[in-house]
């Protein structure tokens, strides 16, 4: 199993491909190897022709672009300051992908100077070697797949407000599609100095795409604060327990009959992110994460590393250097046949610095990313 790095279009993809399950067998590719400071090259064996296709479906499935994020998670403290608690804070401004005290391996929390994978990330600034250099300017004919211009079905959105077990209120934005049969969930869980209208962007394409979602507000943001007016009041008991917050989100969608809620994914930034993987791990219908960068707890690294053959997509901006450089570190690590990884790489005309949820409005292709890997999820759970 390898881990590559694709460029397509203006972003890069690390996808694990066994014996071509792409349907490309291969690309002028790198892959991040723990550690050594650098990205090992791989020879080319067969880069897409003049026209791109990356395969019989194509590159991201002849259906196009579907799918949705869901969210859990959250380190569980926010801090005096903003930062995110008892194993790893954030730091004053209690975002930016600090790994804290605990780190993710280690003290700098983040790969060493550069990154693991060296100061120009996995592929180099103009991609490893032009890694999928064939898809061109134009990309392969839109190997994102189209997102479809029609307006999609008509979507019942209702805003509730939930008890978790600690006795918080939770603000829970819930969209349900119209669908003749229930439709699978996407729950999703914002960074520190968000609340959940920063996944507006994708939550709007996600019901296009005929998944629900349910956006909330974490104890002490946006409409969540009758108990707790601040991030900065809670006690340190109540920032423990994030991941208490999505718990009681995936309540708030069972109940309805329209919703599939034996099909959820999860999709979580910053301090929601270790959150979302400790639920992960313990509620069987959760079925796939979407992390965009925030800290992942030990326990958490342990259960991703155990779990190869859950689906997992990790994705970083690379020009947010402490950011990128902690995502590089769990993708060298998690590179089981179900765990991607996504780097939009700095060129000329994009600095790719964005923190989290504003990548999805920093004019790169961040919900078409998610949106193609969650279509992918939502075929294997039809099957099952």
């Amino acid at each position: 199993m390898k881990h590559f790095y694709m460029r397509i279009g203006a972003w890069v993809v690390a996808i694990g491909l066994a014996g071509g399950s792409l349907g490309c067998s291969g690309t002028t590719a790198a892959r991040p190897e723990a550690g050594t400071g650098a990205a090992e090259a791989e020879p080319a064996r067969g880069a897409p022709g003049a026209e791109g296709a990356l395969g019989a479906r194509g590159a991201l499935g002849a259906k196009g672009a579907l799918g949705a994020v869901g969210a859990l998670g959250a380190v569980g403290a926010l801090g005096a300051e903003g930062a995110l608690g008892a194993e790893g804070a954030l730091g004053a401004e209690g975002a930016k992908g600090a790994v804290g005290a605990e780190g993710a391996e280690g003290a700098k929390g983040a790969v060493g100077a550069e990154g693991a994978l060296g100061a120009e990330g996995a592929v180099g600034a103009e991609g490893a070697k032009g890694a999928v250099g064939a898809l061109g300017a134009e990309g392969a004919k839109g190997a994102i797949g189209a997102r479809g211009t029609h307006g999609g079905p008509p979507v019942e959105t209702r805003v509730s407000f939930v008890t978790t077990t600690d006795g918080l209120s939770i603000a829970v934005e819930i969209g349900i599609p119209a669908a003749p049969t229930p439709v699978p969930v996407v729950i999703l869980g914002h960074q520190f100095d968000r609340d959940r209208r920063s996944w507006d962007a994708l939550v709007s394409e996600l019901h296009r795409a005929g998944w629900a979602t349910a956006a909330l507000d974490h104890r002490g943001f946006g409409d969540s604060v009758r108990e707790v007016a601040s991030p900065s009041e809670l006690t340190s008991e109540q920032q423990a327990h994030l991941d208490r917050d999505w718990l009681a989100a995936l309540d708030a969608v069972a109940g309805d009959p329209r919703i599939d809620a034996s099909r959820v994914v999860l999709a979580a930034s910053g301090l929601s992110v270790d959150p979302a993987v400790r639920v992960a791990q313990v509620q069987a219908n959760v079925r796939a994460l979407v992390l965009l960068p925030g800290l992942i707890e030990t326990r958490g690294r342990d259960y991703l590393l155990e779990s190869p053959d859950f689906p997992l997509l990790l994705v970083a901006a690379g020009g947010e250097t402490r950011e990128r450089n902690l995502v590089r570190q769990y993708a060298a690590r998690f590179t089981g046949p179900a765990q991607e990884y996504v780097e939009f790489p700095v060129t000329a005309a994009n600095p790719a610095d964005w923190s989290g949820t504003d990548g999805l409005t920093a004019g790169y292709d961040l919900v078409d990313v998610i949106l193609w890997f969650l279509e992918r999820q939502r075929e294997g759970m039809t099957r099952e």
